[in-house]
């Protein structure tokens, strides 16, 4: 639970269980253009091993807990590079969002074959889709 917003070393912060956790943006973040958010926006806290960072957002689509894994040690880069609303077209749900990222493979010894990378990239498609119930397109 929240109990007071407040500012370390000139940058925005909560307190979130007692701990003072950093604030960032998560548009800025990605390197997203979005609209400036407003005074209280939805907040994310992000944990990785006992470290946590609250980001904030737009919009929360739902509310689930998410433990992310590493892909493999061939996915060298994960950009985020479109987001198309629902509410902008008629074929999506008016509460979805299209979101398009570039994936980017590498092997820090040799260079990839074009099967080895179509073998990897089924492989993250699976785990999308069981793991977190992403809906891909072709």
């Amino acid at each position: 639970m929240v109990t007071e917003t407040l500012t370390l070393e000139d940058r925005s912060a909560l307190e979130v269980g007692g701990r003072s956790l950093p604030v960032a943006d998560f548009a800025e973040l990605i390197g997203a253009v979005a609209p400036p958010l407003g005074e209280r926006p939805p907040a994310l806290v992000i944990a990785l091993g006992a470290r946590r960072a609250v980001v904030t957002c737009d919009a929360l689509l739902g509310e689930e807990e998410v433990v992310v894994k590493p892909l493999g040690p061939l996915l060298a880069s994960v950009e985020l590079f479109d987001v198309f609303s629902g509410g902008e077209g008629k074929n999506f749900g008016a509460e979805k969002k299209s979101l398009a990222y570039a994936l980017t493979y590498r092997d820090k010894t040799r260079t990839l074959t074009n099967d080895e990378i179509t073998v990897v990239h089924a492989k993250v498609r699976e785990r999308l889709q069981r793991e977190l119930g992403v809906e891909l397109r072709e």
